[in-house]
């Protein structure tokens, strides 16, 4: 699997600077499949994907609105921080499961306090569609995917802060807060930093985040799935990380020389789109490496996914 955390990102540090040989693996969107690659950093590139697997043509949908199935009948997160310091407190004098010290514990309780007070002060649910805008989905934190694949945008703002320098005065940045998140990575100085971008507007979890796609001019974002969803809309994406679909038609990654004219320029063509799509799939190989997944293939047993597994990491780890 991708490393989700720093001792396992060290390892696969170490392992590349010794010359040991490495397969790393992410599950896909697409059901039963799942990414692999040799060197973290090809993660969107694949060229280290040397072992190409066959998969009948898809077409790919455009205009639709399809929710992603981790989406799906999600309950919003507004966690009592009373009763998760209690909670908490009881494991801690219990010796129940758990690993925070007593102060981590207080740390907690005042982030989660910071956070619900901040969050109703900032949020708005009144999307501006009487100006330009550029739609930007906080991704949920911690998570590997702006840990790892984010490099430095790990932190978001910054991401933010350089598209308000890229837009004109009467622009606006929709940035959505994310439906999961917690008070992780959304403290105090978090929205210290975000009062001082005038442009932003800090949208609330509920709103809609297909009309902030259809209201913008392009989206942005880190390594998340909003970029994908806004080629399906026929708007380009800008992204800061690293992502599958890094190389489709109609992204860009962000540079230092990347101006705004670059991706208004940008002209979706569907044909080009799917295309590049159906390629990336024959970079993927057979199974679910991630139980997280079982869920989006309805034809899934242990059994089947062992023949699977088993028959893909044969021919890729011969080929490596």
């Amino acid at each position: 699997m991708f490393p989700h955390f720093g001792s396992d990102y060290l390892l696969t540090v170490i392992a590349k600077h010794m010359g040991i040989k490495m397969i790393l693996m992410y599950q896909s969107l697409i059901p039963n499949r799942f990414f692999y690659v040799t060197d973290l950093y090809d993660f969107g590139e694949f060229n280290t994907s040397v072992v190409k697997f066959d998969y009948p043509h898809q077409k790919v949908e455009f205009g639709g609105q399809k929710i992603q199935f981790y989406m799906k009948n999600i309950k919003l997160k507004y966690k009592s921080c009373h009763y998760t310091f209690i909670n908490k407190l009881r494991r801690y004098f219990t010796f129940s499961t758990g690993r925070m010290t007593f102060l981590g514990i207080l740390k907690s309780y005042s982030d989660c306090l910071d956070f619900k007070y901040y969050y109703t002060v900032f949020k708005t649910e009144k999307i501006e569609k009487d100006k330009k805008s550029v739609y930007f989905p906080l991704q949920m934190q911690p998570e590997m995917t702006t840990s790892t694949l984010g490099g430095i945008y790990t932190d978001q703002l910054l991401a933010i802060e350089k598209i308000s320098n890229l837009i004109p005065d009467d622009w606006i940045i929709h940035v959505k807060e994310n439906p999961k998140q917690l008070e992780g990575h959304r403290g105090e100085y978090f929205f210290k930093r975000l009062a001082l971008l005038p442009k932003v507007r800090y949208m609330s979890k509920e709103v809609n985040s297909f009309e902030l796609i259809e209201a913008s001019e392009f989206v942005a974002t880190v390594s998340g799935t909003a970029g994908w969803e806004a080629l399906l809309a026929k708007k380009p994406a800008l992204i800061f990380g690293n992502t599958w679909y890094k190389a489709f038609h109609g992204v860009i990654k962000y540079h230092s020389k990347f101006s705004l004219e670059d991706i208004l320029k940008i002209k979706i063509d569907e044909k080009v789109v799917e295309h590049d799509y159906n390629n990336l799939i024959k970079n993927t190989a057979n199974g679910i490496v991630d139980r997280g997944y079982i869920q989006n293939f309805s034809e899934y047993n242990d059994e089947d996914n062992t023949i699977y597994l088993k028959e893909s990491l044969s021919r890729i780890i011969k080929a490596v």
